[in-house]
């Protein structure tokens, strides 16, 4: 039990570390023009999505699963009916909200 014990406590320091240190890193300025460094982020714009790792920038572009693509169909179709079902509702909640 101890030993149990001994890992859980470590795992969360280690964690709240990372965490700590993240936000200190992000919520730090450049000291020569005052621009804010973001370690992360992620930008979705349509079937685009760009993810952002401190100076680094991924780019991919989901055009290929948008519903008016013919591998769409393909997903769906292929796709479990539980998948088809949850996504029917999300969709159907959403314009219930719009």
């Amino acid at each position: 039990m101890k030993k149990v014990i001994r890992i859980v406590f470590l795992y969360i320091l280690a964690t709240s570390l990372l965490y700590m240190f993240a936000v200190s890193y992000s919520n730090t300025y450049n000291r020569i023009n005052n621009e804010k460094i973001a370690p992360a982020g992620i930008v979705i714009n349509g079937g685009e999505v760009t993810v952002s790792v401190l100076h680094d920038k991924i780019t991919i572009d989901f055009g290929f699963a948008e519903p008016e693509s013919r591998f769409y169909y393909v997903l769906y179709f292929l796709s479990p009916d539980s998948l088809r079902n949850a996504e029917r509702i999300l969709i159907e909640a959403v314009e219930v909200i719009i």
